[in-house]
């Protein structure tokens, strides 16, 4: 009786050990929940290019923020690197269908070849030929060795320019060839030069009044407006009505009419830069130790209304200086600065500022703005122990404001 006892104890536990195990082997057969690791790139699978777009309708290298579509990218952004003839780019966010990334500053041209690779992934993707742009132009290689030292620029609507160079006059650059234009008077330089519609080119160099130049005559000593005792104009710009404004480091900014009377506006302040859009006057540069842009409204008689504060640079950049300003067709106004890393700023319609194009502005002074019709502004950039002082031209992808002048 005992041991038929056992026998069944024993038949008994085999039996349920069988049904626990088959048990295991079934569910061990059922699909794991999907994990991370099935999500990524497999390994040894090629990423694939297939298009890319820009978020600029000029593709700018340094700037402009590229879409790269295709298949087999990483989610995860810092897997992912893009390269561009060999250099790499900023990657800035990545799905496994597209890579938005920055490509290098230091690489452009039609035939840009661009691939992808992803971390422990040995293959590469295919390569997609793409047209970068760069967005700085050095439109002629002025040589400091025989004293070719540019100061102010102004341009023509087609491109072609004219820069003040140290003791040499008012040069003509067109298509790299730099030729004579305005004989040199008694200037050193001009630290203003601006060209009107009909080829009169005016001109300030921080005396009391505003020149006008003709070609292949040299400069007259009396000026073309004469501003009152004791003041001395750096910049000057027209309004709509033709009226000249013009500023300094005077206690006044000062406005000359058609029929050249002038006119001043107590201010207090060394100014640097103005510039007249859309019903207001702009002013630039500094009161009581402050970097800061001031504007007024410019009423139908052509005064000025109350001062308004528009721009305090100091508190945002303390220490940095503004030497020039222009603005675009929209509105946003862009500062030349002293700053040695991104010396322009943008300042939008909100008064958010920012520093434009940063990494790509050489870093160093910029002295003059100028912006004609189109989307090209060109300035100068000063020199420094690593940089030559030259005349720089930059894509800013829209226009700027109108420039009246008779």
């Amino acid at each position: 009786m005992r041991v038929n006892f056992m026998k069944k104890i024993y038949n008994s536990l085999i039996i349920i050990l069988g049904f626990v195990f088959i048990t295991f082997l079934i569910g061990c057969s059922e699909d794991p929940e999907p994990s991370l690791y099935n999500l990524v790139t497999p390994a040894g699978a090629s990423p694939t290019i297939t298009s890319i777009t820009s978020s600029t309708s000029t593709p700018l290298a340094g700037f402009s923020t590229l879409t790269i579509n295709g298949s087999n990218f990483s989610p995860n952004a810092n897997e992912n690197f893009v390269y561009f003839n060999g250099v790499k780019g900023s990657v800035l966010s990545s799905s496994n269908t597209k890579i938005d990334v920055i490509p290098p500053s230091s690489v452009f041209g039609d035939s840009v070849k661009v691939r992808v690779t992803v971390h422990k992934n040995e293959n590469i993707s295919n390569t997609f030929i793409y047209a970068i742009q760069n967005p700085i132009n050095i439109p002629y290689p002025f040589d400091p060795k025989v004293g070719d030292i540019p100061w102010a620029v102004t341009a023509f609507n087609n491109g072609d320019l004219l820069v003040s160079l140290d003791g040499k006059g008012i040069k003509k650059i067109s298509s790299r060839v730099m030729s004579d234009y305005i004989p040199k008077g008694a200037e050193s330089y001009w630290n203003t030069i601006k060209l009107t519609s009909n080829g009169d080119v005016y001109g300030a160099r921080n005396l009391r009044g505003v020149w006008k130049m003709l070609q292949n005559t040299p400069p007259s000593v009396a000026p073309w407006a004469i501003t009152p005792t004791g003041t001395r104009v750096w910049d000057f710009d027209w309004d709509q009505n033709l009226n000249v404004w013009a500023v300094g480091n005077n206690n006044v900014i000062i406005k000359v009419k058609p029929d050249l009377t002038s006119s001043t506006y107590n201010f207090v302040g060394n100014l640097r830069a103005v510039r007249y859009f859309n019903g207001y006057l702009y002013v630039a540069g500094a009161r009581d130790n402050l970097e800061k842009v001031w504007r007024f409204v410019v009423d139908s008689n052509g005064n000025l209304g109350a001062e308004e504060e528009y721009f305090n640079l100091s508190a945002r950049n303390p220490a940095v200086t503004i030497n020039t300003m222009t603005i675009s067709a929209d509105g946003f106004l862009y500062l030349g600065t002293n700053k040695k890393k991104d010396p322009i700023i943008e300042i939008k319609p909100d008064r958010t500022a920012s520093d434009f194009y940063p990494g790509v502005v050489p870093a160093t002074d910029v002295l003059s703005f100028y912006w004609p019709q189109g989307q090209f502004l060109y300035f100068i950039r000063k020199a420094d122990t690593n940089m030559e002082q030259t005349v720089i031209r930059l894509n800013m992808l829209k226009n700027g404001a109108p420039n009246y002048g008779n």
